[in-house]
Parts: C-alpha cells; sequence; structure tokens
C-alpha cells in the first residue's frame, strides 16, 4: 500500500498479466543496467499496461514490452474533470507483429509533459498509434501538452497507422499540443499511414522542429482542427556580444 504522493522504485524487471490502475498522486520511477525498469506482458485479457486516473503523477525510466490488442499507457480523465499534470519521462514502449489496435502513450480528457518517448510498434493488423490525445465534451478546462524529443516509428502490415494524433470530440475547450524536435516513421504495407493528426475546432498541435516521414500525409487536418509547423521560433532571438 502507497500513500498519496509516494515515490516507489522499481525493480529492474517486472511482468503484468492485468493492467496496473493509478488512482492517487504517486511518482513511478524505474531503472535497471540500461536505466530502465523493463515491464512485459504476458497472458490476461488485452488492456493497458497502466491506466492512470489521477493527477499529479509521473513515470519515468520504465521500458514497456506489450503483445497485441495491449495498449502501453493510458491516461484517463474522469468525465468532466481534466487531468492537467501526468507527466511521463524516458518512457519506451515496444511491440513486435502482432495484430489488434494499439497505441503506445492514450491521453483522454487530459494534459502533462511526455519528455523522450520512444514508441516502436509493428503491427500486422488493425490502428497502429504512437501518442494519442482526445478531449470529449465533458472537458472543463483548457489545457496544454508539451512533448520533448519524442522517436516514435511505426510499421504495419495493413490498416493504418499515426505517429501522434490529436481529436476533438466535441471539447468546449482547447487542448494545446507542443512538440518539440523529435523523429517519426509512419509506415504501411496497405491501408493509410499518417505522421501527424488534428481534428477539431479546439484541437491546437504546434510543431517546432518535429521531423518525420509517413507513406501516406505527414500533416493532416480536419474538422477545422489546427497543425502549424513551426509557428514561431523554438527560442527567442539573443545577441552574442
Amino acid at each position: 500500500i502507497v500513500a498519496e504522493d509516494d515515490r516507489v522504485y522499481l525493480p529492474p524487471s517486472m511482468q503484468f498479466n492485468a493492467s496496473l490502475s493509478i488512482t492517487k498522486s504517486l511518482h513511478l520511477i524505474g531503472g535497471g543496467t540500461d536505466g530502465c525498469t523493463h515491464i512485459a506482458t504476458y497472458g490476461g485479457a488485452s488492456t493497458q499496461l497502466f491506466s492512470i486516473t489521477a493527477d499529479n503523477v509521473s513515470l519515468e525510466n520504465l521500458c514497456l514490452d506489450i503483445a497485441g490488442g495491449w495498449d502501453g499507457i493510458l491516461v484517463d480523465g474522469t468525465a468532466g474533470t481534466a487531468l492537467t499534470s501526468v507527466n511521463l519521462k524516458n518512457i519506451r514502449i515496444s511491440k513486435t507483429a502482432a495484430s489488434g489496435d494499439t497505441t503506445g502513450i492514450i491521453y483522454n480528457d487530459a494534459a502533462g509533459i511526455i519528455d523522450s518517448p520512444k514508441i516502436n510498434l509493428v503491427c500486422t493488423t488493425g490502428t497502429c498509434n504512437g501518442i494519442s490525445f482526445t478531449d470529449a465534451s465533458t472537458v472543463d478546462a483548457a489545457v496544454t501538452s508539451n512533448i520533448y524529443n519524442p522517436n516514435i516509428i511505426l510499421t504495419a502490415t495493413s490498416g493504418s497507422t499515426t505517429a501522434i494524433s490529436s481529436t476533438d470530440s466535441s471539447s468546449p475547450y482547447a487542448h494545446t499540443k507542443n512538440i518539440y524536435s523529435g523523429y517519426y516513421s509512419s509506415t504501411r504495407t496497405t491501408g493509410t499511414s499518417y505522421g501527424v493528426s488534428s481534428s477539431g475546432t479546439n484541437s491546437l498541435v504546434y510543431l517546432y522542429g518535429l521531423r518525420g516521414v509517413a507513406s501516406d500525409i505527414d500533416v493532416l487536418t480536419s474538422s477545422s482542427g489546427t497543425a502549424s509547423t513551426n509557428a514561431t521560433p523554438m527560442l527567442a532571438p539573443f545577441t552574442i556580444a
């Protein structure tokens, strides 16, 4: 049993056959010989390795090896209450060739900082997404998420792949996503493949130096979504005397 706002240090390796639910403020810190705790799925129903429904949560230094149909991390705000501070740092997520819909990181009615994520998913069928944001009609506040230096590699045989997606599902408030630097590769043999997707009036995505390649469309906007490339400099101009 852990207390509110505890720091928990994880062993070098673990296995899950069900989702680990985080329902209070908590900070999980991994570590091993390569700098992260390795967590693998085995058996059990397809779900998320981590399900977070509380604010002020952080996960750090985790390497997640997910099976087909599993997702990596779900950050899920309760209806009407947006989570504003769920932060992920040095999270690596991988999946070898398997069928079933898979997303590395999902933020539903939630925001935070995602620092240096590495996501490598190989999908045979279904939807294959790196990082996904969705904001519903019940969300209660405007929020901002910052993604720093993502490295997302998606490879699919069929179906669809999207490195970073943002969907406004009739949200009354804007959710701004700033993406700084990083790289993506989003490819498939048949189906559709996108780099960054933004859908809905209150879906605001700003790209500052993100590079990548997608089989179909690098930056897709729909339903009045915003995806602006290098809208302003990453750093304010300065003078060296």
